[in-house]
């Protein structure tokens, strides 16, 4: 395996194309590497061809996190010993049941520190949503993706950087040491979503009784940064004059109906009339979403507190289609079953929560909680 015309790795195979041959040495390509620079996060592909095509990606978008080329379908413990260098893995597995169990084993093994990546391989077309037919790995799903940008005019879809975007925002550990001198002047923010109000990158809690206005409020907010307008009218709690537009917002409602709560308030909420007209909203709608804003409002079933359930995938897959800037859970008792006096318990939904932030860029995340 060639990459900038060094070879990085040699890859055994034997009769009829087998592999792992008996009494032969197969090692992870760049892990002595990635483990000498000392890198907190590395990538891992399955395979050579992988880990030369998600490389290369890598290296295209100005990244500097190391890959690890994964051989095969062997997990020995000696290997998991050495990835506990890392304080963050992404893992991209291939689309077949072996690479599912091997991503699962070092799952297992290793825990909160690995990212399990299953590529997107849903791309909506003109009129319609195409599904990959291979994703048996990276270089095959590139092909897809490059057919169909090709043959589609998918202008927007930039192959290299879908691959290296989980790798984008991957939270970072926290090894942070300040000195009184490094106070004297303090590190910059990441700025405000709402100006001295609700900071970026955060994960924050909107807490309260119950029928005290904590999802008007949600809504409201919503409303604010589609529009600029001042949040639920207070004239200091502006939305941030430098958000990224469109900005695209997630509400997540686990809570309430859709059709018979959610929408007709957010609706009304928009256009300031209890019962707005379907031309009262739709103008509005085309006044706001013009490159300024991107809403999407969803039911899931979500439990962050349970990786392996359907509602927490059904998070993902939507969280890795959108890349939101913004996600408002609504509420935190319905998106969980943990005991929430217990610290333990609650730590799991914390972890997982920042495991989800890690989709989008400088993600803010809003829990509606009752009290």
């Amino acid at each position: 395996m060639i990459k900038s015309g060094i070879c990085v790795g040699v890859g055994l195979r034997g009769e009829e194309g087998k592999r792992n041959l008996p009494n032969s040495n197969v090692w992870p390509i760049g892990l002595d590497d990635a483990i000498r620079a000392g890198a907190p996060v590395v990538a891992i592909a399955e395979g050579g061809s992988d880990y030369l095509r998600l490389s290369q990606a890598v290296e295209k978008c100005g990244l500097d996190t190391p890959v690890i080329g994964w051989p095969g379908n062997v997990v020995p413990e000696e290997w998991e010993s050495y990835l506990l260098n890392f304080d963050r893995i992404i893992f991209y597995r291939q689309g077949d049941k072996t690479s599912e169990l091997i991503s699962k084993r070092v799952r297992d093994r290793l825990g909160e520190r690995v990212r399990v990546v299953t590529l997107p391989t849903q791309v909506k077309l003109t009129e319609e949503i195409v599904v990959s037919p291979t994703n048996k790995d990276i270089c095959e799903w590139c092909k897809d993706m490059q057919y169909w940008k090709e043959n589609y005019g998918t202008t927007d879809y930039d192959i290299d950087e879908r691959l290296v975007k989980f790798l984008r925002n991957v939270p970072q550990p926290r090894r942070i040491v300040y000195t009184l001198e490094d106070m004297i002047h303090p590190p910059k923010t990441a700025g405000w979503l709402i100006e001295n109000a609700i900071p970026r990158g955060e994960i924050g809690l909107l807490w309260g009784p119950s029928q005290n206005g904590k999802t008007t409020l949600a809504l409201n907010l919503i409303y604010s940064l589609a529009t600029g307008e001042p949040l639920a009218g207070i004239e200091g709690l502006r939305p941030a004059s430098d958000l990224p537009r469109p900005l695209k917002v997630l509400f997540i409602e686990e809570d309430a109906s859709l059709p018979n709560e959610i929408i007709p308030r957010l609706r009304s909420i928009f256009t300031g009339n209890p019962s707005p007209s379907d031309e009262d909203f739709g103008a509005v709608v085309q006044r706001v979403t013009a490159g300024n804003v991107d809403v999407r409002v969803a039911q899931l079933s979500l439990r962050v507190d349970d990786e392996n359930s359907p509602g927490y995938r059904y998070a993902t897959e939507l969280l890795e289609e959108f890349w939101p800037h913004v996600v408002i859970y609504d509420a935190l008792r319905s998106i969980h079953s943990k005991e929430e006096n217990s610290p333990s318990e609650m730590a799991v939904v914390i972890n997982n929560l920042r495991t989800l932030q890690a989709y989008g860029d400088n993600r803010t995340s809003r829990v509606r909680y009752h009290v």
